[in-house]
C-alpha cells in the first residue's frame, strides 16, 4: 500500500514540476505588464527553463548518484516549494528568471531518478505500467496547470497562481515524506535495463530531443498567438488551452495503455531468458565445466543497461547502472 502511495505522491510531483515549468505560457501579457518587460523575455522563463535542465542533468545525476533516494527526492519538492512561493513573490524580472533557474536545476535531477526509483518500488513485470502513471502525471500539467493557472492568473494575477501551485507542491512533499519508502535502487533489478541497446537509446535521445524543442517554440508563446493574430478574447484562452490539453492527454493516454502493457510482456520474456540462461550456467559449474563461469559472467554484464526514462524505454545507456 505504501509503495502505491508512494507512486500517486511522484505522480502529483511531476505534475507540479511541469505545470511549474509551463505556467508562464497561459500568463506571457500579465507578467510582462506586471514587470515592465517585453513579452519575449518572458518567453525565455520557459525556453530558458528548458535549455537550464537539458545542460544539468548528466552532471547533477552524476554529483548526486550515492544520495539516498528518498531523502534526494525530498530535497528536490523542498527547493521546489521555496523556489515557487519566491516566484510569486518575485520583485522583478531578473528576480523570477534566477528563482526559475533553481526550479529548472531540481527539475533536472527529478526526472533523472523517478523512473529508476518507481520500477525499484514495483516488480519489474508492471515496470512500464507503473512510470506510465508517472508521466500521466506530467502530462497532466500541460492539460489542467497551465489553463487553470491562466484562470487564477486572470481572477487574481499571476502571482496568484505560483502560489497556488506552491500549495499543490507543498502537498507532493508532505505525500512523498510520509508515504515513500527508503529505497536501495542498486540493490533491486531497476538498477539495469532489460534490454540494453545503444542504437535505439541514440534514437530515442534524437527524437525526444527534436519533438521537445519543436513544442515548446510553438507552445511557449501560444498565448501572444490566439490573442493577438487570432483574435481570441483573454477570456477564452483557459478554455482553448484546456481543450489543447485533453487532446493532448487523450492521445497520450492510449499511447501509453499500448506501450506499458506490451513494455510489460517483452520484460517478463526476457526476465524469464535471463533466469534460464542462470539456472544453465549454475548446473555447467557444478559439472566443473570452464563455461559455466563464463555464461554466469556474461548473465550479469548483460544485464547492464540504460535507465528507465520514460513509460516506454527500459533503462539508460548500456553500462549505466543505477545507483
Amino acid at each position: 500500500m505504501s509503495a502505491v502511495g508512494a507512486l500517486v505522491a511522484l505522480a502529483v510531483s511531476a505534475f507540479c514540476y511541469v505545470a511549474t515549468e509551463t505556467l508562464p505560457i497561459g500568463l506571457l501579457s500579465l507578467i510582462s505588464a506586471d514587470l515592465g518587460v517585453p513579452a519575449a523575455s518572458v518567453g525565455l522563463l520557459v525556453t530558458g527553463y528548458a535549455v537550464t535542465v537539458s545542460l544539468v542533468t548528466f552532471p547533477l545525476t552524476w554529483v548526486t548518484r550515492r544520495m539516498p533516494r528518498r531523502r534526494l527526492v525530498s530535497t528536490l519538492l523542498a527547493l521546489l516549494v521555496v523556489a515557487t512561493v519566491a516566484s510569486a513573490l518575485a520583485p522583478s524580472y531578473g528576480v523570477l528568471l534566477g528563482v526559475r533557474v533553481v526550479v529548472a536545476l531540481t527539475q533536472a535531477l527529478f526526472w533523472a531518478v523517478v523512473g529508476p526509483i518507481v520500477s525499484a518500488m514495483f516488480e519489474v513485470r508492471v515496470r512500464g505500467r507503473v512510470n506510465a502513471v508517472v508521466f500521466a502525471g506530467a502530462s497532466l500539467g500541460p492539460m489542467l496547470g497551465v489553463p487553470a493557472g491562466t484562470w487564477i492568473g486572470q481572477q487574481y494575477g499571476w502571482r496568484a497562481a505560483f502560489g497556488a501551485l506552491a500549495v499543490l507542491a507543498l502537498l507532493a512533499y508532505a505525500m512523498v515524506v510520509f508515504l515513500m519508502p527508503r529505497i536501495e535502487v542498486a540493490n533491486t533489478h531497476a538498477a539495469t535495463g532489460t534490454t540494453p541497446d545503444a542504437r535505439r537509446y541514440a534514437v530515442v535521445v534524437v527524437v525526444t530531443t527534436l519533438s521537445v524543442a519543436g513544442l515548446y517554440t510553438a507552445f511557449t508563446y501560444t498565448e501572444l498567438f490566439l490573442t493577438t493574430v487570432t483574435g481570441f478574447a483573454a477570456g477564452a484562452l483557459g478554455p482553448l488551452l484546456l481543450a489543447r490539453g485533453v487532446a493532448d492527454f487523450a492521445g497520450a493516454g492510449q499511447h501509453r495503455h499500448g506501450v506499458g502493457r506490451q513494455l510489460g510482456r517483452v520484460q517478463r520474456r526476457h526476465r524469464e531468458r535471463f533466469a534460464a540462461r542462470r539456472r544453465g550456467a549454475r548446473d555447467l559449474r557444478r559439472a566443473g565445466h570452464p563455461a559455466g563461469r563464463w555464461c554466469a559472467g556474461g548473465g550479469r554484464a548483460g544485464g547492464a543497461g540504460r535507465r528507465v526514462v520514460d513509460h516506454g524505454v527500459a533503462g539508460g545507456p548500456p553500462g549505466h547502472r543505477e545507483r
